[in-house]
């Protein structure tokens, strides 16, 4: 592209980079109004977004134009771009000027308000619908100049990598919720997961892990433990130590057809004497036969061998499981181990 000729490609795409490695929505938004000019220019570069779930309109302006904030924040549901969005859905770079004449700005309590006491003629942005109750507008502005083909295709290119980085947070923060909230689910019944990845560290601490092991760390007994149960060296299938709640036992389980490996740690049952056995797993609602699949997934058996066991060829096994998988609403053998623990 002409726009980004020499230099420029490198400086865009480190911007874009930094864009998807935003640690959080305030972030980017920070991160947005900062570096925009850098690529368009003029005098002001904005993140502005509406939540309607919570009523709240957020601005992020640079430079900061603090006496029009109020204003902005009363009425920017008003700015014409947001308003050719939503009567449209048309997610496509605009400048104001391509949605309402001049005049008809002029006459506008957003003009009077807001845009003309920061000196604004004309805007360039994109909406992105980050959520249906969510919206953002990022925009340039500028006081008098036009903006070029060449601009609006700089926009354009910046505008998808925009909206990815904005859905990537919220889908993080949707997941982050959901993770929370199965940990209060497993803490109730003292237990909880920690998701590891290939080099045994851990992607997510529940609260009660945290509390038995101390800190956010494995200690190195129970990280050779694990380490030699994934080379297959120890048979060991459980790891055990004492808290003060008592004692915990660790297990680990592999995805064989991922590879994802989450380390489930528990207080044992009242009666540690008592066999665990498929019937265990009544409370699923699963045929006999499916729950003899999943009780021994849930031991760390593969497909191969938990065929051999059943006596029952290994493409039964598969589709056994994936019969598991859509009667417990999960899309991995993982997690469908996950909720077998819960009655085991």
């Amino acid at each position: 592209m002409k726009a980004l000729a020499g230099a420029r490609i490198r400086a865009v795409s480190d911007f874009i980079a930094a864009c998807h490695g935003a640690k959080s929505p305030a972030g980017l938004a920070e991160l947005i109004a900062s570096r925009l000019l850098e690529f368009i220019p003029g005098e002001q570069a904005s993140h502005r977004s509406i939540d309607h779930e919570t009523r709240t309109v957020r601005l992020v302006t640079r430079p900061a134009s603090p006496a029009t904030h109020g204003a902005w924040e009363k009425l920017l549901p008003e700015h014409p771009l947001l308003g050719r969005f939503e009567a449209s859905s048309d997610g496509r770079v605009r400048c104001l000027s391509d949605v309402i004449g001049r005049v008809d700005l002029r006459l506008t309590q957003l003009y009077q308000q807001c845009l003309f006491p920061d000196g604004i003629e004309d805007e360039i942005g994109v909406v992105l619908a980050v959520r249906a109750e969510f919206i953002a507008l990022v925009s340039v502005s500028r006081n008098g100049a036009t903006f070029t083909r060449a601009e609006r295709d700089v926009f354009d290119l910046l505008r998808p990598h925009f909206l990815q980085a904005h859905r990537s947070l919220a889908l993080a923060h949707e997941t982050r919720q959901a993770l929370f909230g199965l940990d209060d689910l497993l803490a109730g019944e003292g237990r909880c997961v920690l998701r590891l990845d290939s080099q045994n560290r851990v992607r997510h601490w529940p609260a009660l892990s945290v509390r038995w092991l101390g800190k956010k760390e494995l200690p190195g007994a129970l990280s050779a433990w694990l380490e030699s149960r994934k080379s297959g060296a120890s048979e060991t299938p459980v790891y055990r130590f004492r808290h003060a709640d008592g004692p915990v036992e660790a297990r680990l389980r592999i995805d064989p057809d991922n590879g994802q490996t989450v380390l489930i740690l528990k207080q044992p049952r009242s009666n540690p004497g008592a066999a665990m056995t498929a019937e265990m797993l009544t409370p699923l609602g699963l045929s006999p036969r499916r729950r003899e699949v999943l009780f021994w997934a849930a031991q760390g058996k593969t497909n191969v061998e938990i065929a051999g066991i059943m006596g029952i060829a290994t493409p039964t096994v598969k589709k056994q499981m994936e019969h598991i998988l859509d009667h417990l609403g999960v899309e991995t053998r993982t997690a469908a181990v996950v909720r077998a623990t819960e009655c085991l």
